[in-house]
């Protein structure tokens, strides 16, 4: 099962303690998380977390997509739904 940069015996030690914390999670009827998983195996085991590229881009998307919101939210302030589309509002 070696890959990725890792041994046989890191694989093995990665297998236990993530069975047994998703088993822990499960007891307590909690929900995790990709990012909780990986920080608790790095933290368990000593072994270097695994590197996730995309975890990035979607931090990026979601700055993107609280940026938009914002926008969105502002202009709202600004316009009033009228039948076609948006007036100014007026103070």
């Amino acid at each position: 099962m070696a890959g990725y940069g890792r041994t046989d015996s890191e694989w093995e030690e990665l297998v236990h303690a993530g069975r047994g914390f998703l088993v822990e999670r499960a007891k307590l009827g909690k929900l995790t998380s990709y990012t909780e998983l990986n920080v608790t195996l790095a933290r368990r085991t000593g072994c270097r977390p695994f590197e996730c590229p995309a975890a990035g881009r979607r931090r990026q998307a979601a700055a993107d997509n609280r940026a938009h919101l914002r926008t969105m939210a502002e202009g709202e302030r600004y316009a009033a739904p009228r039948q076609g589309g948006f007036s100014p509002r007026r103070p």
